[in-house]
């Protein structure tokens, strides 16, 4: 059970870090968390990663997004479908498993989203 929703729960923040990090590529957007509990915690790491690197952060996340961007375009590739397909496609299989999870539990998507962002926020 435990390693279900852990599992519910990568899945989910993946496909949701996916699509963000998708549009924000596209968009040249800031990427700055907003999650309040783990934000500062993700800016320092994010910060010592760079310092490492001998690079700002800012060329830190362009780098992880160009990487993102390039294991999408591969796995795509791969499957011989669009960028844009395989999201569509691994957001119906994250909302397949949610479904049959929440029937599981005898409660709605909905609520079990609301479960996995309780226990998210609450680490």
């Amino acid at each position: 059970m435990k390693k279900l929703v852990m599992s519910l729960l990568l899945s989910l923040v993946l496909i949701a870090g996916m699509n963000s990090a998708y549009s924000l590529a596209q968009s040249g957007a800031n990427t700055e968390q907003t999650c309040p509990k783990s934000g500062d915690s993700h800016q320092v790491k994010l910060e010592q990663k760079a310092k490492e690197m001998g690079i700002t952060v800012d060329e830190l996340k362009a780098k992880m997004r160009a990487e993102r961007q390039a294991k999408l375009e591969q796995k795509a590739k791969e499957m011989g479908i669009t960028v844009d397909q395989l999201k569509a496609k691994m957001k119906a299989e994250h909302q397949a498993k949610l479904e049959q999870k929440a029937k599981e539990m005898g409660i709605t998507v909905d609520e079990l989203k609301a479960q996995i962002k309780a226990k998210h926020e609450a680490n």
